[in-house]
């Protein structure tokens, strides 16, 4: 009779487990730190939480819920915590730096460290984009032969990536004995995270070649690569021969690529296509019609939207710049007011694409109260009202702008100084536009093509023809490559300097 008491205790004590378990993996999935904080308090209450196999769950509850130091809590209690918790706490830190210091107390500790280890402090050093640790993870993973491990694998060569170390990640690509979708989908992404499309394209064919079919990251990783429409609809073709035609993720990156690249009857085709459509989809669209200039279909897509998703401030955005193109009052004002009715007035992004509306249409007073309303205003805030008062000649209003930024604590970028320098050159304003490329230099900020063509334009102009030739020299590009090489030509001419011209044509000369 005891004995089948004690069976039926075990039989419940297990059930009361998995059951607790599958609720912890419930509060994980779901992110609810309140329902896991009870459970915790249960298993504090019923002493098992000293458990090796709960505490693993429950650190990792903690951390997926955000909150660290209750990770850190029920770590701490635990005497003897196995290499699993040891895992999972080395997770919860990856973010905060811990995660190596951690490593070497669990060493000290005499636990062997496993993939799982690994897996973790991987991801530490690709938050922290620390190479040396990294490198220093990297030689441990090989001593103790997990550089065999599938997932320890990939995990190197995501953190490398992260880092932007491509070689290091293509060099472990290549030595990894097996290679499965994400094996292949990483090394693809850095190499189009980090611009690299031609490397990118080469191993997707590759991995195409080795019959390994892409997965729906893999798809929106070589889209974003794509350096033109007709790869874009080489990948469209595989996309639309693989079960992933209508993936949400894979149809918004091919609306947002043929968007980008002018195509906007692919970009529709695709989206009308595609059976599910959330507020990216939308947007994406959207902001294709802006770009196109295709404004009436834009604010009529805006209306259909509203009927089957809600916008978000990116919507907002495209709409806006939609309406920058046709320069509407009207058209600014119908969407500030619905941007204060969804609460987004307060956003520093859409409040900068609002000010440069209002700007580009004149409307300097609502720029100036949307600019002060504003809780935190950044550089490019500053630098759209500026280049709104440079759009207008208004030199009084930029200075005051300039002045304004840098009383904030700001430092001038190169679209700044660009904006202030093109106003100079429109205004004929020689000794400010030399004052203003000279701070530019002196704040660190390089000059760039167009900065030199905009002094070297304005001397031209006001006919200051040899210090024109003198920046025309300085230029970062040859005297025959410079875009205002022929302006500079139309001066001479303009002020009868043959000296000039001859000396600017022997220098081209020179040059070929």
């Amino acid at each position: 009779m005891l004995r089948s008491s004690n069976l039926s205790w075990k039989r419940t004590f297990c059930v009361s487990l998995d059951s607790i378990y599958n609720l912890l993996q419930d509060c994980i999935v779901k992110k609810n730190l309140d329902a896991g904080r009870r459970i915790n308090q249960l298993l504090i209450q019923d002493g098992l939480q000293s458990s090796s196999f709960m505490a693993t769950h429950i650190v990792r509850m903690f951390s997926v819920c955000g909150s660290i130091s209750e990770a850190t809590q029920t770590f701490v209690r635990l005497d003897f915590p196995n290499v699993y918790t040891w895992s999972a706490f080395l997770l919860a830190h990856s973010c905060t730096g811990l995660s190596v210091p951690l490593y070497h107390k669990m060493l000290q500790s005499n636990v062997r460290p496993n993939a799982y280890c690994y897996t973790a402090l991987l991801k530490a050093c690709a938050n922290l984009g620390s190479l040396n640790k990294g490198m220093l993870v990297h030689d441990n993973i090989v001593q103790d032969g997990l550089d065999l491990d599938l997932t320890v694998n990939n995990t190197l060569i995501d953190m490398y990536v992260k880092i932007g170390e491509l070689a290091n990640a293509h060099s472990v690509f290549q030595s990894s004995h097996v290679q499965n979708v994400v094996t292949w989908t990483t090394i693809i992404t850095g190499y189009s995270v980090n611009e690299c499309a031609f490397k990118a394209f080469q191993v997707y064919a590759q991995m195409l070649e080795k019959h390994v079919s892409p997965n729906e990251v893999t798809f929106v990783s070589i889209i974003k690569a794509c350096p033109s429409a007709l790869e874009v609809r080489l990948v469209h073709f595989h996309v639309v021969e693989s079960s992933l035609a209508w993936n949400i993720f894979v149809g918004n990156a091919l609306v947002g690529i043929y968007a980008e690249f002018g195509n906007i009857e692919d970009a529709r085709f695709v989206f009308e296509h595609l059976i599910e459509k959330d507020v990216v989809t939308w947007s994406s669209m959207i902001e294709g019609y802006a770009q196109e200039g295709q404004v009436s279909e834009a604010f009529r897509l805006f209306t259909v939207m509203w009927q089957e998703v809600e916008p978000n401030k990116v919507t907002y955005v495209n709409l806006a710049k939609a309406c920058t193109n046709m320069e509407s009052v009207a058209s600014s004002n119908l969407i500030y007011g619905t941007v204060i009715e969804e609460g987004f007035n307060s956003d520093t992004l859409l409040g900068t694409t609002m000010i440069d509306l209002y700007a580009k249409c004149g409307c300097f007073e609502d720029a100036n109260a949307l600019f002060k309303a504003l809780p935190v205003r950044n550089v490019v805030t500053w630098t759209t009202m500026i280049s709104g008062y440079a759009l207008h000649g208004n030199i009084h209003g930029a200075l005051k702008c300039y002045s304004g930024m840098q009383e904030e604590g700001l430092k001038p970028n190169e679209a700044t100084f660009l904006s202030l320098l093109s106003l100079c050159n429109h205004l004929g304003l020689v000794h400010k536009g030399c004052t203003f490329f000279e701070s530019m230099v002196l704040q660190g900020v390089i000059p760039a093509v167009e900065h030199h063509h905009c002094i070297m334009d304005l001397f031209g102009r006001t006919g200051s023809l040899k210090l024109a030739t003198v920046v025309l020299d300085s230029s970062p590009v040859t005297p025959m490559q410079s875009p205002g090489l022929r302006s500079l030509l139309s001066h001479c001419k303009a002020h009868c300097n043959v000296g000039t011209s001859e000396l600017i044509f022997k220098q081209v000369a020179l040059e070929e």
